[in-house]
């Protein structure tokens, strides 16, 4: 079993993050628009990212979190993915959390299937642990 190294307030900002994405889709009919949490001293900003692609959106939100020169302490990244579990791929909203004091950083995910005409935004299953990763907060 992975040991997960991220701390209780790291943890609270990706939840916080994982809900805040859930509810920006769930009425709505595109993907969500990426965004970063900051976290300063227990406070939270918000900063979305919009480009041509999500790719490039995701892109431009690490560049963001990269090229603080003031690194905040708690930092998440949130967009909208895919996740592949036993062979079938899934809808996801992704959340990337780093933390300034940590050597890496941690992916969870929350699976969905999107509002279509007849049916309704449902979550599938609980958030999960996906990867470690760089932490952006450290480069």
């Amino acid at each position: 079993m992975i040991q997960i190294s991220a701390s209780e307030k790291l943890m609270e900002l990706i939840f916080k993050g994982l809900d805040h994405g859930i509810y920006s889709i769930k009425d709505g009919d595109g993907p969500l628009i990426p965004f970063i949490m900051i976290d300063t001293n227990g406070e939270i900003e918000l900063k979305r990212f919009m480009a041509e692609t999500i790719e490039a959106s995701v892109a431009q939100a690490k560049k963001y979190l990269v090229d603080l020169i003031e690194k905040p302490e708690l930092a998440i990244m949130a967009y909208d993915g895919f996740l592949t579990v036993e062979g079938k791929k899934y809808d996801a909203i992704l959340v990337n959390g780093f933390e300034k004091l940590d050597s890496k950083g941690h992916c969870f995910a929350q699976r969905y299937k999107p509002k279509k005409f007849l049916s309704r935004f449902k979550e599938i299953g609980n958030t999960a642990f996906v990867a470690e990763l760089e932490n952006v907060l450290n480069q």
